[in-house]
């Protein structure tokens, strides 16, 4: 059983993608941790039988609670656990099913790393129609902040030592592995356009109270300090077009196409999911 736990706030405009996307690559459950969302992500879980949603409205160290919260549900029920963001999308490129990669990982290794790819803006100044993973094909080749995300056996982590949320503590014996950056790696859509980095900032930060005060004192400053750190990347990346299609077909089936209606380049108040 491979389960997903992320914490989200009014990221509806991209959660339907996010969801079809790891979901078609073998996640079996999403547990999503609602953190005062005031836009129709809860509306939309619902239409997911594979998703549950979790009402989380504490403002104090939310991402971390949200963590042991999960593995105190979870923690004897679950194979694996990847702790994700939304802009977040795990890239898997091996041969075999990302099922079968993990059924062969040794038993004593309690968890993966998966190091960051950061994606930049594509020169996206509004939210353009389409796909996150079609529209930002422009990755650093070395990516501005070395850091993982990671996949996770929940029985074997320390949840009261959660300090973060790229890495994680284990019992004693186990350790986790950095998993080859080729093979299987997580893609962080770091900016958007610059229109959602606006909103990123705007959203607060669910890990870190003191980074959230300090963006908000300086919206504008924020802002400028985040594109000046991941925008200009310096290499194509294409290699998840290759699923646009059949996310596309998905999501037409659930009828859970956005589309972004900025044609004014001004507005978008009428970013609407379509019937």
């Amino acid at each position: 059983m491979f389960h997903i736990c992320a914490i989200a706030k009014n990221e509806g405009l991209y959660l339907a993608e996010w969801l079809e996307y790891h979901l078609m690559i073998g996640v079996d459950r999403i547990i999503v941790y609602n953190n005062g969302s005031e836009d129709d992500t809860r509306e939309l879980c619902t239409l997911y039988p594979e998703v549950e949603l979790v009402n989380w409205p504490t403002r104090v160290d939310q991402q971390k609670r949200a963590y042991q919260d999960y593995l105190r549900r979870y923690r004897d029920g679950v194979d694996w656990v990847a702790f994700i963001d939304i802009d977040e999308f795990i890239c898997y490129r091996g041969t075999s099913s990302l099922e079968e990669y993990l059924s062969a990982v040794p038993r004593h290794c309690a968890g993966l790393e998966l190091p960051w790819v950061s994606f930049d803006s594509c020169d996206h100044k509004k939210r353009p129609a389409g796909l996150v993973v079609e529209n930002y094909t422009r990755a650093h080749s070395v990516a501005p902040q070395q850091n993982v995300k990671s996949i996770c056996r929940p029985a074997a982590v320390r949840s009261e030592m959660i300090d973060s949320p790229h890495r994680f503590s284990y019992q004693p014996g186990l350790s986790p592995v950095c998993t080859d950056i080729k093979e299987l790696c997580i893609f962080h859509y770091t900016l958007r356009s610059y229109e959602d980095v606006r909103a990123k900032v705007l959203r607060g930060d669910a890990w870190c109270k003191e980074t959230e005060r300090k963006r908000l004192a300086n919206v504008d400053q924020a802002i400028h300090s985040i594109l000046t750190k991941y925008d200009d990347a310096d290499t194509t990346e294409t290699h998840m077009l290759r699923h646009v299609d059949e996310l596309k077909q998905r999501l037409s089936i659930r009828q859970q196409i956005y589309a972004f209606a900025v044609s004014d380049g001004e507005s978008t108040d009428n970013l609407k999911l379509l019937p």
